[in-house]
């Protein structure tokens, strides 16, 4: 694998991450057992959901950092 591509799968890693992390602040301050409201809650509505995508964020992050050292590490160009 080139150095190019493995530095480009970890960008595309990240803004997945950065992504899915915003999406999961949001449900876990706007998503209930009714669906989406507006107004904004103290506690998860649905814990496990919000808690399953903040973990899937974090994987996506932990791949970006490891294609990063990838293509930091790689003598191909």
């Amino acid at each position: 694998m080139s150095k190019k591509k493995a530095l480009m799968i970890s960008l595309i890693l990240l803004g997945v991450g950065v992504v899915i992390m915003v999406m999961t602040y949001f449900m876990f301050h706007y998503l209930t057992d009714d669906g989406f409201v507006s107004v904004k809650q103290d506690v998860a509505g649905k814990p496990f959901v919000t808690n399953m995508f903040g973990i899937f964020s974090v994987l996506n992050y932990f791949g970006a950092l490891v294609f990063l050292l990838i293509g930091l590490v790689n003598p191909k160009d």
